[in-house]
């Protein structure tokens, strides 16, 4: 209210109500819906809407993994409506040599989705010989969970095509592996996509 008006924030908490019945896969698709209309809206008032946004994420103090997606996702798709070009410079680079950035991003999708330490170890084991078959190192989640992959877009983003579409493939297994994909784990890998610029993989 703050930030909009009383009448803003009345029709978002009604919507709340109406929209937490759906099924939370649907969030993150529905949300990416509204993006065509808010990139026709001026650069001042996107950055009220995202100001508004980032307030409302950090309001109880925590980061789940859908505000964190649903933050990234906005936040390039209204930077790239204004500047169009990514929120980082981009930089031609091979998996080869964004090792780091490849293993952060798997290891943050092997422990979101599952609970198990053991087996988040081995779907990040078969993501990463699917990526560097080459490159064997141990699996370490980063503290900071999500927000780690702050560090990981510009060196990913300059991948070439079929280097990403290898990427993709992996972070695929790794969400594959136990044969059951969670809801962090899809709108985690959605959300890479979009942020990389390469389209979601077909489901198997």
């Amino acid at each position: 209210a703050a930030r909009t008006s009383a009448v803003v924030a009345d029709a978002a908490a009604t919507e709340a109500d109406t929209l937490a019945a759906l099924d939370p896969m649907i969030r993150l698709p529905l949300a990416e819906l509204c993006f065509p209309v808010l990139r026709l809206r001026h650069p001042a008032e996107q950055g009220r809407v995202r100001e508004t946004v980032n307030a409302l994420i950090y309001a109880d103090g925590m980061l789940t993994a859908f505000e964190y997606c649903l933050s990234r996702l906005l936040h390039r798709e209204l930077y790239e409506s204004v500047h169009h070009a990514p929120p980082w410079p981009v930089r031609r680079r091979t998996l080869a040599g964004s090792r780091d950035a490849v293993g952060t991003l798997l290891a943050v999708l092997a422990d979101a989705g599952h609970t198990d330490p053991g087996a988040a170890a081995r779907a990040f084991t078969a993501g990463l010989a699917q990526v560097i078959p080459e490159w064997q190192v141990g699996y370490f989640p980063p503290a900071q969970g999500v927000v780690a992959l702050d560090a990981v877009w510009p060196a990913l983003d300059g991948l070439a095509p079929p280097e990403k579409a290898r990427l993709v493939a992996g972070l695929a297994t790794v969400v594959g592996h136990d044969g059951e994909a969670t809801v962090a784990e899809v709108e985690l890998l959605r959300m890479i996509c979009g942020v990389l610029h390469c389209p979601l993989p077909l489901p198997a």
